[in-house]
């Protein structure tokens, strides 16, 4: 599994957050998943391999 630092856009407050994934899709789908709607990704970006 990777970690994959994830920086984005939800009403109007930026928020970064760490969650670990295969893939950088499967990272954003989890946040995408949670919240149920459109997600404006600022950044993605792997931060280690675990």
């Amino acid at each position: 599994m990777k970690l994959w630092e994830l920086i984005y856009v939800i009403d109007g407050s930026y928020v970064s957050e760490r969650i670990q994934g295969a893939t950088k899709m499967a990272a954003r789908s989890v946040i995408v998943q949670r919240y149920k709607r459109q997600i404006n990704f600022k950044s993605v970006a792997e931060v280690v391999n675990v």
